[in-house]
């Protein structure tokens, strides 16, 4: 109930300030958001009585899936989101490495929905997810003495 409240804020947020950033976050919540669900799935999953193993499998489907979008939108919207905040564009380089790398993370994830396969999925997406969120952190390292209230107050509002 909070993610999607959080989301829907962000939402009228963007609408009256049309910020970047604003639209990054309100993507960073909303891959939050699928990755919690489908946390609270696989918890609810446990509770299912083994005799019902078409609801056990549907739901592991289900669940595997809002995992993810989750981990697909949060690759995709994490580079952008922390670009827009310390106010920074993205080289030619780096727009080339984002979109081979988010390639790739697709990739993985069209080959888990065409084979079931989890493992090309895991060794194809989650190295890439840890290698986005630690380029943010050194992009915030980096960058932390141009971090200040004037640039964090232009990229909002």
């Amino acid at each position: 109930m909070s993610g999607v409240a959080s989301i829907l804020v962000t939402a009228v947020f963007y609408t009256k300030f049309k910020r970047r950033i604003i639209f990054y976050c309100g993507c960073l919540l909303g891959s939050i958001l699928l990755l919690v669900i489908a946390f609270t799935m696989k918890v609810f999953i446990a509770l299912v009585p083994a005799e019902e193993v078409l609801v056990i499998q549907s739901a592991e489907i289900i669940c595997r899936l809002f995992g993810m979008l989750g981990d697909l939108l949060c690759i995709a919207t994490i580079p952008y989101f922390f670009h827009s905040l310390v106010g920074m564009d993205f080289s030619k380089v780096r727009k080339y490495l984002y979109f081979t790398t988010l390639a790739i993370a697709i990739a993985g994830g069209f080959s888990f929905l065409v084979t079931g396969n989890l493992l090309i999925y895991t060794f194809l997406v989650h190295p890439i997810l840890f290698a986005s969120i630690g380029y943010c952190f050194y992009i915030i390292i980096k960058n932390i003495s141009v971090i200040g209230d004037s640039v964090i107050v232009k990229s909002v509002f």
